[in-house]
């Protein structure tokens, strides 16, 4: 049919012209259809990208990924900070103090009481939340997204035992005026002579080890070091050990002759 055939029927030339319209249409359709699913396609890779980077994982292994960054040598005493903070995850779940996840869908979860320490022997915990509840915590290490890497103590004094040198370092410019460093380390270094410090004392193969928690007591308690002094102490350098301050009735002699160090 000529053009001029469909300018003489007006209806004819309406219909050509919707047909080649819906073609166009279509053809615009598929095209965008397509942009859309390679769009999508693109963004669930990355999201599968980012799913298999994240690392989850059991309380049990988060606790021994956390021992582990603290880089302790000695194989009883990492153990002993494994279960430690076993312990501590699993109350911080039961408090719904940390993030934790459904190990199947990995979906944030939250539970109380009985029911949420139940959960705490199922549910997952990704190394992103473990990190911002250690931050929390103040313990001073992270656990390194990667199983393959581990992050260590961001300083020595961190220690859990610090030697005599390094807890006198730490701890002498919190003292009583008149008292420094070399009043410090002399006491530590002769811990013979008084009893109730000596027992604080744990050896690591021939070098002398400390219980950071019972020497601040003990220095409390001679008057070389106030709670508040200790407070600050214990905050920059060994914040793992201020809950030796939580007795309000440190100040007395029974506070520091019953201090318990631990793993003794």
């Amino acid at each position: 049919m000529t053009r001029l055939t469909l300018l003489q029927h007006p209806v004819l030339w309406l219909k050509a012209s919707l047909v080649k319209r819906l073609i166009n249409l279509t053809h615009l359709t598929r095209t965008r259809a397509n942009e859309v699913t390679e769009s999508r396609q693109h963004d669930y890779r990355i999201t599968e990208m980012n799913m298999t980077a994240l690392r989850f994982l059991t309380v049990k292994e988060a606790s021994a990924a956390i021992a582990a960054a603290l880089d302790i040598a000695d194989t009883d005493d990492r153990a002993y900070a494994a279960r430690c903070h076993k312990k501590a995850l699993e109350d911080a779940i039961a408090s719904n103090a940390i993030v934790y996840r459904d190990p199947v869908s990995r979906l944030r979860i939250s539970r109380e009481g009985i029911v949420a320490a139940l959960v705490a022997h199922n549910c997952v915990i990704s190394v992103a939340d473990l990190n911002v509840w250690l931050d929390s915590i103040g313990i001073g290490v992270r656990v390194a997204a990667s199983g393959d890497e581990q992050v260590k103590p961001a300083d020595l004094t961190t220690d859990e035992r610090p030697s005599s040198e390094s807890l006198a370092k730490a701890l002498s410019p919190y003292l009583r005026t008149g008292r420094d460093f070399d009043w410090l380390r002399k006491r530590l270094t002769e811990a013979k002579r008084y009893p109730r410090l000596l027992k604080y004392r744990v050896f690591k193969g021939t070098s002398a080890r400390w219980e950071v928690g019972g020497v601040v007591l003990y220095l409390i308690e001679e008057g070389e070091l106030t709670r508040e002094k200790a407070k600050a102490a214990l905050t920059k350098y060994f914040p793992r050990h201020q809950y030796v301050l939580d007795n309000p009735s440190i100040q007395g002699d029974r506070s520091a002759a019953s201090f318990i160090p631990s793993g003794i």
